[in-house]
C-alpha cells in the first residue's frame, strides 16, 4: 500500500512525480475493486489527498528550479564585443573596480544550463549575440555563474554524486541511456532521477554555446546590449514570462453547463388514438340543468285534476350535438456533423439532452395553452384582504358553487393548475401578519393541506406563457391566474408515430451530416365532459387581517 512520506521538502520534481505514479497506481488498484470495503472507500479519499498533496510539492520544487535557472541567467556576465575581442575598453571611462581581468581562457568557455531541458539556440540567436554590442557597450564584466551536474543513484557507468563534465552532451547519453531501460507497454507514466544542479561560480566569462537554451541565450544577447540589466530574481521572471509565456498548456474542461430539468408539467387523463381524431359530444349541449329545468320534466296533480284525466307531460329526448377534434402533429429533430461523434462527443451528447428537455417543456407550453383556449376568458375576482385569506375563501366557495352545479358529492373535489409561485404568495403574506404563529416557518406542504381541505388538488406547473416569473423578478406579481374543472373535464390524446435517432441518408451524407435524433408525436387536447374555469385572482401581500387600525371602517363585502 501506498505510504505518502512525511516530509517532502528534500525531494525533487522527478521523485515527487515517481510518488505520484506510486498512489496513482494503488488507487487504481483499489477502484477496480467492484465493491470495496469501508476501509477501502477511506484508502481511496486519503490517496485523492496524498495525489493533491504530492503535486503541489512539485509544483513548488519546478517553481524552485524555474527561480534557480532564472537565477543562472541573471547573474551570467557579459561577454566582450564577438567582433573585436581583443578592443579595449574606452579610456574616456573609468574602469570598473570590480571587473574581472580581460584576458579569460578562450579554451573553457562558461557552460551556462537550466534545470530543464530546452532546444539548442538558432544560429539567428548566436548571430544576433554576436552583432548586438555596440561602440558604447559597457566594458565591465561580471563573473559569471554556472551550474555543476552531479549524477543521480541508479545510473549506468557512474556513480551517484559523480560529476558530470561533458555538460549536456553526457547528460543527454545519459538521459538515452536510461529511456532504453524503461520497459515498454507500461500504461503509466514513470519518472528516472538522472542528475542534481548545484549552482557555482567558475572563472572567466559567459558566452552563447550551442547547449545553451533560449532563454539563456536570450539573457546573455541582453546583457550584451545593455538593454536588461537585472537588479534581483523577481525582474528575471517577469521579463522571461512575457517573453516566452507559462510553456505548460493549459488543461482543457469538455464538459458543458447543463441544469436544466423538466418538472411542472402538466398531467392530463391520456388516451390512445389509433384514427384521424377523437369525436365526442359536445359537452355544453346537454347537460344536468337542461334536463332538470325542462317543464316536462315532472308533473303533479291533484285527485280532482285526475278525475279530468288530463294529459300527462314528459320529457322527449334531446339531441346532441357532436365535437370532432382532429389530432395535431407535434415533434422536433436535429441534424449533426458527422466528425463531431468522434471529435467533440460531448457536445453532441448535450446539445442531445437538452434539446430533449427543451422539447418537453414546448410541449408542455402548447398543452397549457389548448387548455385555455378550450376555457375561454378569465372571471376577475377582487381583492378584499390579504392573499392567503383571499385565495382559500376563493377557493372554498368556488368548490362548493360546483357541487352545486354539477350536483356533485358534497366532498368532490376540483383540480386545476396554477404557476408554482402561488404557494410562495400564501408564504409571503403569511410571514408579514401579526400575532401569527412561526410566520417563517411556513412549508408547500401546509399550504398544499389548506388547498386540500377546500377541496382543490392543483398542479403546479411552468411554462404558462404570462404567469412564469421574470428571470428578474424581484417581487411577485399583484394577481395571479388559476384553472379549475371537474376530474376528467380534459383528456389528451395521441400515440407516437415515428422515433429515430442516428439516421444516415443520402442527401445528408454529401453534406457531411447525420439526423442524429427524431420524433414526432399526434397530440390533441379534447374538453369532453363538463366545463373548466379561469379566475384572476388579485393578490396584495401585506398579512392584512381584519380591520388593523384602530377605528378602521369595516368593508362590505357583499
Amino acid at each position: 500500500m501506498f505510504k505518502l512520506p512525511e516530509d517532502l521538502s528534500g525531494l525533487t520534481a522527478a521523485e515527487i512525480a515517481a510518488l505520484i505514479d506510486s498512489a496513482l497506481e494503488a488507487y487504481g488498484e483499489l477502484k477496480a475493486i467492484e465493491k470495496p470495503s469501508t476501509d477501502e472507500v477511506k484508502a481511496i479519499v486519503q490517496l485523492g489527498n496524498d495525489v493533491k498533496a504530492l503535486r503541489e510539492a512539485k509544483a513548488n520544487a519546478e517553481s524552485a528550479d524555474a527561480e534557480l535557472a532564472a537565477a543562472v541567467a541573471e547573474l551570467e556576465a557579459e561577454p566582450e564585443d564577438p567582433a573585436d575581442p581583443e578592443d579595449p575598453a574606452d579610456p574616456a571611462e573609468p574602469a570598473d573596480p570590480e571587473a574581472e581581468p580581460e584576458e579569460k581562457p578562450a579554451e573553457e568557455p562558461a557552460e551556462a544550463v537550466l534545470a530543464s531541458a530546452k532546444p539548442k539556440a538558432k544560429g539567428v540567436m548566436r548571430r544576433a549575440a554576436a552583432g548586438a554590442a555596440e561602440p558604447d557597450a559597457p566594458a565591465d564584466a561580471a563573473p559569471e555563474r554556472k551550474l555543476a551536474i552531479t549524477a543521480a543513484a541508479g545510473l549506468k557507468d557512474i556513480t551517484a554524486g559523480e560529476e558530470i563534465t561533458g555538460g549536456f552532451p553526457q547528460l543527454a547519453r545519459i538521459m538515452q541511456d536510461a529511456a532504453k531501460r524503461i520497459p515498454s507497454g507500461l500504461k503509466t507514466s514513470r519518472a528516472t532521477n538522472i542528475a542534481r544542479f548545484t549552482r557555482v561560480r567558475p572563472e572567466g566569462q559567459a558566452v552563447i554555446e550551442e547547449h545553451d537554451s533560449p532563454i539563456t541565450a536570450w539573457g546573455k544577447i541582453m546583457d550584451v546590449a545593455g538593454q536588461a540589466r537585472r537588479a534581483d530574481f523577481a525582474q528575471l521572471e517577469a521579463i522571461t514570462a512575457a517573453a516566452f509565456g507559462w510553456v505548460t498548456p493549459s488543461e482543457i474542461n469538455y464538459e458543458l453547463c447543463q441544469w436544466a430539468t423538466f418538472s411542472g408539467g402538466l398531467v392530463l387523463p391520456s388516451i390512445t388514438i389509433n384514427r384521424g381524431g377523437l369525436q365526442f359530444i359536445d359537452p355544453t349541449t346537454l347537460t344536468y340543468d337542461d334536463v332538470f329545468n325542462d317543464a316536462n320534466g315532472a308533473f303533479t296533480y291533484t285527485e280532482t285534476q285526475m278525475e279530468t284525466n288530463p294529459t300527462k307531460p314528459l320529457l322527449a329526448l334531446q339531441t346532441p350535438e357532436w365535437e370532432d377534434v382532429r389530432l395535431d402533429i407535434f415533434g422536433w429533430g436535429m441534424v449533426l456533423p458527422i466528425p463531431l461523434k468522434t471529435t467533440f462527443p460531448e457536445l453532441i451528447a448535450w446539445y442531445q439532452e437538452v434539446a430533449t428537455i427543451a422539447y418537453q417543456h414546448k410541449e408542455n407550453a402548447d398543452t397549457i395553452q389548448r387548455v385555455l383556449t378550450e376555457i375561454g376568458a378569465a372571471e376577475t375576482l377582487a381583492t378584499h384582504g390579504s392573499a392567503a385569506a383571499d385565495i382559500l375563501s376563493y377557493f372554498d366557495v368556488i368548490a362548493q358553487a360546483t357541487r352545486y352545479k354539477y350536483r356533485l358529492d358534497e366532498n368532490a373535489p376540483l383540480q386545476g393548475m396554477a404557476p408554482r409561485w402561488i404557494r410562495t404568495a400564501v408564504k409571503q403574506d403569511l410571514a408579514k401578519r401579526n400575532a401569527y404563529a412561526s410566520p417563517f416557518d411556513v412549508t408547500d406542504a401546509q399550504v398544499d393541506g389548506w388547498f386540500r381541505s377546500r377541496g382543490i388538488q392543483l398542479q403546479y406547473i411552468v411554462d404558462w406563457a404570462g404567469q412564469d416569473l421574470d428571470p428578474d423578478a424581484r417581487q411577485l406579481p399583484n394577481h395571479v391566474e388559476v384553472a379549475l374543472w371537474v376530474p376528467g373535464t380534459f383528456v389528451r390524446g395521441g400515440d407516437d408515430i415515428i422515433d429515430l435517432s442516428n439516421i444516415y441518408d443520402s442527401a445528408r451524407i454529401v453534406k457531411n451530416e447525420y439526423l442524429a435524433s427524431f420524433f414526432e408525436e399526434s397530440k390533441l387536447v379534447a374538453n369532453t365532459c363538463g366545463e373548466g374555469m379561469l379566475f384572476d385572482i388579485g393578490l396584495t401581500m401585506d398579512g392584512l387581517s381584519g380591520a388593523q387600525l384602530l377605528g378602521a371602517a369595516l368593508v362590505d363585502y357583499s
